[in-house]
């Protein structure tokens, strides 16, 4: 069998002749005192005679935790190396406080909070996957914006509805719409849509079973009759590369959708981003529109959303953005990623065949415009982390991830809800009642 692991411990790791630095997020306390154990006797096995623990963002330490501090204290001590503690965090202080150990453990001039360096390098390793982060260029920002109404997707759209935006290779883009330039050509097409690196694709629901994309080349950029979304320019900040540790042939650690982005705005340094990524996946959770015939009225179509979900090996391509709570500009498009995550966003995703994604930092442009161009996507879907018993997962991948720069939203649009939450379930109203092309 397969297993998903959340850590609820991180360990950043720094390391500098005999001193390494350990940074911990989570808490310390009986069940992960054992992660943080081993932690510390592997920097003491590869040489570390000094090292210094960062509980800045350690939420919580236990007896177990104070125990495990004074035992390495000791045992470093007597072989003329240390153990001290940096920058604890308000719970931990006042732990060390009551114990009396503040004075001997917290390092002289660190034990206020700790200093906001404007970049980190970050990296973390768990017992069941690694994340590795290379800066790209770290005063790389997005800017992003909503563009249309989604309450329109059951009020029906009308053409002064259609946004028409070219997507050149500095952009991205999701949400509703279609290849096209005009109101008229699109209006009986518009589906999933998602824009990066100059490629662009959608689902159209005109009968077709496979996406269609379009390649930017020189004069020649996708253009795309947007109805409702998100759309940004910039470039990306970082690279954060993931891989899963398979233990054993028989349990292989899978990462969640909702891990892979918590992750990947972690590493933007911000608590609202943009993340683009290339994953090998083990299952694709996501959803489009589909086009039904009326069983009431003859002749009549109607649109309803449809879920999917790819169980087969696979290439997943996803581009959205995430945020640390459910901005209120932003409220329209956002959706809670994982059951209780305090992390909320939009994604769209393109699939491809299975392939293995290259080692080594790899350029985003490059990566997807290679795929785009070999094959077209086999499903486009806006990606959802779970349906019933089955989520979306990963085994390894790629993800390219910036902040965003003075967000702006739709302050009209923000006021009501994503109707695609309110439809799962419901069909929407028919074409000539208000849909695309009805007017």
């Amino acid at each position: 069998g397969r297993q998903s692991i959340y850590c609820v411990m991180d360990i950043d790791q720094k390391s500098n002749g005999d001193t390494t630095s350990l940074r911990i997020h989570g808490r310390v306390d009986a069940y992960w005192s054992e992660h943080l154990t081993k932690a510390i006797t592997a920097a003491i096995t590869a040489g570390a005679k000094h090292i210094t623990l960062n509980l800045s963002r350690a939420e919580y330490i236990s007896s177990a935790g104070i125990r495990l501090l004074i035992s390495f204290h000791k045992q470093l001590r007597a072989k003329n190396g240390s153990l001290l503690i940096e920058h604890p965090s308000e719970s931990v202080n006042s732990v060390l406080n009551l114990t009396g150990l503040d004075e001997v453990l917290i390092a002289p001039g660190k034990g206020g909070p700790e200093p906001q360096a404007e970049h980190t390098h970050l990296s973390w390793e768990t017992d069941t996957t690694s994340f590795v982060v290379d800066d790209l260029d770290l005063e790389a920002r997005m800017k992003c914006q909503m563009v249309g109404d989604p309450t329109k997707l059951t009020t029906g759209f009308e053409e002064s509805d259609a946004n028409v935006m070219p997507f050149p290779e500095s952009t991205f883009g999701i949400g509703l719409g279609a290849l096209g330039s005009s109101f008229d050509e699109c209006k009986d097409r518009v589906n999933e849509f998602m824009a990066l690196a100059g490629a662009a694709a959608y689902l159209p629901t005109d009968g077709s079973i496979s996406p269609d994309s379009m390649i930017s080349e020189e004069a020649l950029v996708p253009l795309m009759s947007i109805f409702y979304g998100v759309a940004g320019q910039g470039q990306f900040s970082r690279h954060l590369r993931f891989e899963a540790k398979i233990a054993t042939p028989e349990i292989i650690p899978l990462l969640t959708f909702s891990e892979v982005v918590d992750r990947g705005l972690r590493a933007t340094g911000s608590d609202f981003g943009v993340i683009a990524m290339v994953c090998e996946a083990s299952t694709v959770v996501g959803e489009f529109l589909r086009k039904l015939d009326s069983q009431d009225t003859p002749g009549e179509t109607l649109l309803t959303l449809a879920r999917e979900t790819v169980l087969e090996p696979s290439l997943c391509v996803a581009v959205g953005i995430a945020a640390r709570k459910n901005l209120p500009q932003w409220s329209a498009v956002f959706e809670q990623l994982g059951a209780g995550m305090e992390l909320y966003g939009h994604f769209h995703a393109a699939v491809f065949t299975a392939q293995t994604i290259p080692d080594g930092i790899l350029d985003m442009h490059t990566v997807v415009r290679k795929l785009f161009t070999d094959e077209q996507p086999q499903k486009l879907m806006h990606l959802l982390p779970t349906d019933g018993a089955a989520q979306t997962e990963f085994v390894r991948g790629v993800c390219w991830v910036a902040p965003v720069d003075q967000p702006q939203g739709d302050k009209a649009a923000a006021k009501a809800r994503d109707p695609r939450r309110m439809t799962v379930r419901m069909t929407l109203p028919p074409r000539n009642a208000g849909l695309p092309g009805s007017k």
